[in-house]
């Protein structure tokens, strides 16, 4: 339901790539309690599927963990994503709106789980 937004407007792309990593950044360190810690992250926007068809996605290789200015890494515990995933789709439906793109009844929507067109 969100993809035609970036199909006509590629440049949304760099801010799906950006609201990835800050929500990433985030859960790693609350999930860690590490407030300066630094991620790795290396990611990458793909924006065709299987068939060639529009389906933008990201691609990323994130260390499990964070790393601090000593040099010292911090693994992160076996937990579940859930959170960050839920984070993540809070956030791109936030900025959707917030740009004026996505209207904020089909937001509340979305945001309740219902994703029917």
């Amino acid at each position: 339901m969100l993809r035609p937004y970036f199909r006509f407007d590629r440049h949304l792309l760099k801010d799906l790539c950006r609201l990835a990593h800050e929500c990433l950044l985030e859960y790693l360190r609350a999930t860690l309690d590490l407030p300066e810690g630094l991620p790795g992250i290396v990611m990458t926007i793909h924006t065709f599927g299987e068939y060639l068809d529009f389906h933008p996605h990201l691609h990323a290789l994130v260390a499990d963990g964070l790393f601090v200015r000593s040099g010292l890494f911090y693994c992160l515990p076996n937990v579940s994503l859930k959170s960050l995933e839920e984070l993540f789709r809070a956030r791109v439906i936030t900025f959707l709106v917030d740009k004026g793109l996505l209207p904020p009844e089909r937001a509340n929507r979305l945001e309740a789980g219902d994703w029917r067109l």
